[in-house]
């Protein structure tokens, strides 16, 4: 035994052991929890956690079944030897016994009497702080289950990450999800997730409340929810943040494609948070494009300047770049004075002040600069300009909305290439949707 440390046994229930049979000489991470006024408490006042990262094992046992009606508190020091003429351990369980510091074994000793504890299998060389390998692909996981854990579930998880994908996985049980991020770093003592798998079994409105929140604090995370998928809560999930949804019984090549997909969408959205960070301040450009015209696209545009106003007033602006038939002014009910013909003008384009005053106020606390009046216009301005103007009202809204035409004419092209998001529209009949494939591989690759 390392010098220093001390043993000390404790009972445990086989169904709260994740990661597969444990033998003498595995590492586990020890996860303790305990309800406020103790384990068997209903207060909806949340729980305490405890992790002990890496802890040696040097003695598993079965316990011999029960006679008594009272479990033995475990004690340190008691070196593994487990008496077999002990018949007070209960029916089925485990008896651990593990290496740790005093200090460790009073907190076990305490969670084995007034808390539940849970076992993991945790790799020596696994990483407890710093930047994962690999901002691309590196994965951290975070299964929140009830008091019955889905240890297949679990297994799977970590045979489809150990398959190819850099990182680590840690697995949180807990009756009680937490109420914010900072209380779930807290408990796990760890780098920044970049997956967090709610489930599988988790109360679908407690895994969508928990989702909401990541989504305003930590945007850049990717949240899946490991539910059957049901129509009917997709749009609600998606609205909560939820990135995607995964089967329970999804198998290896689902779950690695899956968390593949979900790295590349942290990747993606930290390298433009660390650009913002980096450089000058600089808002978001979102696009809205549509292959074919007539499905709306002009309706979702003004819907999400709205939004978006409601969220940051007077710092969002809406562009109509559908040069010739333009409808933003319409949809908004704006008569403006100016349109973009004045935007891209030399004084504009080398004044952001001069810009800002050929903008259209909206009640909804936004900006409009909507299209020409007269379509000949529209030949006088060049994708360039474009690119200029939308770069100058990025340095001065926090959110900039474009309205495009439909297809992607040299104007979609300039656009797209200043956006930070993309929102695609098609409608549901076969030509629409032939039209959109292409249109979005085009724009995607």
């Amino acid at each position: 035994m390392p010098t220093g440390l001390q043993e000390v046994s404790f009972q445990l229930e086989p169904q709260r052991v994740v990661g597969g049979r444990l033998v003498p000489g595995d590492h586990v991470g020890i996860f303790i929890s305990m309800s406020s006024g103790g384990s068997d408490s209903k207060s909806d006042k949340g729980t305490t956690q405890l992790t002990i990262p890496k802890v040696l094992l040097t003695a598993v046992q079965r316990a011999p079944q029960a006679t008594a009606s009272q479990q033995p508190t475990p004690t340190p020091g008691s070196g593994g030897a487990a008496n077999s003429g002990d018949t007070s351990l209960p029916t089925g369980s485990l008896l651990l016994t593990v290496a740790v510091s005093d200090v460790d074994a009073a907190k076990i000793v305490f969670a084995a009497e007034y808390a539940k504890i849970w076992l993991s299998k945790e790799p020596l060389d696994a990483k407890d702080s710093g930047p994962p390998s690999s901002s691309r692909a590196g994965y951290t996981g975070e299964p929140f289950c009830p008091d019955n854990p889905n240890t297949d579930f679990d297994q799977r998880l970590r045979q489809a990450v150990a398959g190819g994908l850099p990182g680590s996985v840690q697995t949180f049980f807990t009756s009680i999800l937490p109420a914010d991020p900072a209380e779930l770093f807290g408990a796990l003592n760890q780098e920044q997730l970049e997956v967090l798998i709610l489930g599988p079994d988790v109360p679908v409105e407690d895994a969508l409340r928990l989702a909401t929140v990541f989504d305003v604090q930590l945007p850049e995370l990717s949240v899946i929810l490991v539910s059957e998928l049901d129509p009917a809560f997709v749009l609600q999930a998606m609205r909560s943040g939820i990135r995607d949804i995964m089967s329970p019984d999804a198998d290896l090549a689902q779950i690695r494609v899956m968390l593949e997909r979900a790295c590349q969408s942290f990747a993606s959205r930290q390298r433009t948070g660390d650009a913002k960070q980096s450089g000058s301040p600089k808002g978001l450009v979102i696009g809205v494009f549509s292959p074919k015209g007539g499905v709306g696209k002009t309706t979702i545009a003004t819907n999400i300047a709205v939004g978006l106003g409601k969220i940051a007033p007077m710092s969002v602006v809406i562009v109509d770049l559908d040069l010739q038939f333009g409808d933003v002014a319409s949809g908004l009910y704006l008569n403006p004075e100016h349109t973009v013909t004045d935007a891209v003008t030399p004084s504009a384009s080398q004044d952001s002040l001069v810009l800002k005053a050929f903008l259209t106020v909206h009640p909804a606390s936004i900006y409009a600069l909507c299209a020409p009046k007269d379509p000949v216009e529209a030949d006088e301005i060049s994708p360039e300009q474009v690119g200029r103007l939308l770069e100058q009202l990025a340095q001065e809204f926090q959110y900039v909305v474009v309205d495009t035409a439909p297809g992607l004419p040299e104007i979609g092209l300039a656009a797209l290439e200043q956006c930070s998001d993309a929102v695609w529209v098609t409608g549901m009949d076969v030509p629409s949707v032939r039209a959109f494939a292409p249109a979005w591989i085009f724009s995607a690759g």
